[in-house]
């Protein structure tokens, strides 16, 4: 039985580039599963996470223009520009004060059509924390806002769009 030849220099070099890029793999897994420094995530000493506060303390701290960037995410999906077309979603200026489901060139899924009300700070607070829970069988695919203070700083920057709701009393500036 002959006894195998030792590996060869390229051999070597190519196991070498392989784990280099094993390891160059694993170390970009990592950042990109990492916690957004911007989305902190709240937890107590106990290792809990914190309840939210009310509604109305993130939009007393709320920054429209925080809101802005935030919501270029949304903006694949979205227009905000008055007398803007819709996309795949509704064009959103003016949406804040109106009722749910209601322009008349946009179309909507079945379970926000049944929704109603209105779009006030809490109807639009909680479809953007889920709008699956908010209303169940929405099309729209986005998995929600988890941060508050984040759904807060949209909420005022979509009120700015044209809305028509003033700031809970809680919340004035």
């Amino acid at each position: 039985m002959a006894d195998a030849p030792p590996p060869s220099r390229n051999g070597r070099l190519a196991v070498v580039g392989l784990l280099l890029v094993i390891a160059a793999a694993v170390a970009l897994a990592l950042l990109l599963l990492r916690p957004d420094p911007q989305d902190p995530v709240k937890v107590d000493i106990t290792g809990q996470t914190a309840p939210e506060q009310p509604l109305t303390h993130y939009l007393a701290r709320a920054d429209a223009a925080r809101g802005q960037a935030y919501f270029a995410r949304c903006s694949a999906c979205h227009t905000v520009e008055q007398g803007g077309p819709n996309a795949v979603g509704p064009n959103l200026w003016g949406v804040m004060g109106n009722r749910i489901a209601s322009r008349p060139d946009a179309t909507y899924s079945p379970a926000l059509q049944r929704h109603g009300g209105t779009w006030d700070w809490a109807a639009m607070d909680a479809f953007l924390k889920s709008p699956r829970e908010f209303a169940p069988g929405t099309r729209m695919t986005y998995s929600g806002v988890l941060d508050p203070q984040d759904r807060a700083d949209v909420l005022l920057y979509l009120n700015s769009l044209g809305g028509t709701l003033p700031p809970p009393a809680q919340a004035a500036r």
